[in-house]
Order: structure tokens, then C-alpha cells, then sequence
């Protein structure tokens, strides 16, 4: 938290009786917001990296005005990723790292009225899709040797994911349900140009209709990953 009541906000390194052995000055600046950290144990850049939740609310810290996730190196603080939540009113509190698949646990405190005290598993900015509730992986994330758009989303007939690559190379498109279960798979393994074009009609492998609801792809190619969330109503 901040040092009363000033800016800028501090991450104190400490041992286990309290003794400050390290001081990171916090990358970002708000009033009130800053909350659990924990460590990804995943693939960050420099591991482990460090996770903060942060709620940020209004300049009179009356009300929540946004509600955040954030990856930073640990040795100097600098932000490698961050995601804003959907919801605006949830005051959120909590962030721990899931070993299992590299997906995040994170807890609101407050909501409403009457929905306080929630936990929600989100995918994690270095694991792989999972299966998650509707929260789970609602943010795009993309590495610097690919772009990824998909229109229209929602869909009632036909997706179109439009990739742009650095250059020419094999590509795959992986579809999961939210159980985490791999519903189509589309292979390219030569492409003409640095942009492609991806048509998903909704259905399965076996060409039957799936049922609407939200699904997750994944783009793969030379070890750059994309992945994102589509809607699919009928």
C-alpha cells in the first residue's frame, strides 16, 4: 500500500522476521487500489514474475472505477502484461498462482449487495487455455509475431479469425470448449503470404453442430501463441 497516504506506492522485499531487504517502486500510480501479490511460476521472461491485483477507484475512494491484473518483473517492477476485468463493481481483492495449468484464482470482496466473496479461476497471462466459466480468458493475448482479429463476435453462422504473422509459416487454430476440451482442429502448414484467414462454422471434428456458448481458440505457429474468446449463439 501506499506510505500514509502518498505517492509513489513501494513493494517491500522482506525475510521472515520483517527485516526490509529490497524496495520496488510500484510501476503504477493510483489511490487505494493496489492488493494481493503472489509469483507466476510459469514462463515469464524473468521467473518467477510477480502478480498484483489492483482495484482501482475513484479519486475519493468512494467507489470502484475498474479492476485490474497485473504481471511485473520482479526485479524492477516494470509491468510485462495486464488485463482488465469485464465488471466494473467488483472490488477485488486477491491473486494466486495455480500450478496445475498456470491459471490464476483471484477473489472479489465485495459485490452488490449480495454476491460478496467470490473466488474465480481466470487463465493466466503465461499458461495455456483451460477450461474456465465465462470470466476465464476474456482477454486477447498476443505475442509481438502475431496479430490476430475475429469478426463477427458473437457469431450465429460463421467465424473469421484474420491472422497477420511476421513473416510466412505453418499455422494452427485449436478450438476449445470451456471444459478445456479441444473441440476442431485447422492446420496450415504452407502458407503463401504472411496473412491467412480462418473459417470456423461452430460445429466439431465430426462436422456436428455445437451448442451455443463460449469457446476459446488458440493460434499456434513457430512458438508464438494467440488466444481470445468467441461467442457462439444460434
Amino acid at each position: 500500500r501506499r506510505n500514509n497516504g502518498t505517492l509513489p506506492l513501494r513493494i517491500f522485499v522482506t525475510d521472515t522476521l520483517g527485516n526490509v531487504l529490497d524496495t520496488i517502486i510500484h510501476p503504477l500510480s493510483g489511490n487505494y487500489g493496489t492488493r494481493c501479490l503472489a509469483l507466476d511460476y510459469g514462463k515469464p521472461t524473468n521467473p518467477p514474475s510477480l502478480l498484483n491485483m489492483f482495484t482501482w477507484f475513484n479519486a475519493g475512494g468512494t467507489s470502484v472505477d475498474s479492476c485490474c491484473m497485473y504481471e511485473m518483473d520482479r526485479t524492477n517492477g516494470t509491468v510485462i502484461n495486464g488485463y482488465q476485468f469485464p465488471n466494473t463493481d467488483w472490488n477485488m481483492r486477491g491473486i494466486e498462482y495455480d500450478p496445475a495449468d498456470g491459471s490464476y484464482w483471484v477473489t472479489i470482496m465485495q459485490w452488490g449487495t449480495s454476491q460478496n466473496n467470490q473466488i474465480l479461476k481466470v487463465g493466466g497471462f503465461n499458461g495455456p487455455p483451460v477450461g474456465l466459466n465465462e470470466v476465464g480468458l476474456t482477454r486477447l493475448r498476443q505475442t509481438a509475431g502475431m496479430a490476430v482479429r475475429v469478426q463477427p463476435n458473437p457469431f450465429t453462422r460463421v467465424v473469421v479469425l484474420s491472422i497477420d504473422l511476421a513473416g510466412s509459416r505453418p499455422v494452427t487454430v485449436r478450438i476449445y470448449d470451456n471444459t478445456g476440451r479441444v473441440v476442431h482442429t485447422i492446420v496450415r502448414n504452407r502458407l503463401v503470404s504472411s496473412h491467412a484467414r480462418f473459417n470456423w462454422d461452430g460445429r466439431d471434428e465430426s462436422g456436428l453442430a455445437l451448442a451455443p456458448g463460449i469457446y476459446f481458440y488458440r493460434v499456434s505457429s513457430n512458438g508464438d501463441d494467440s488466444w481470445g474468446k468467441v461467442v457462439l449463439t444460434r
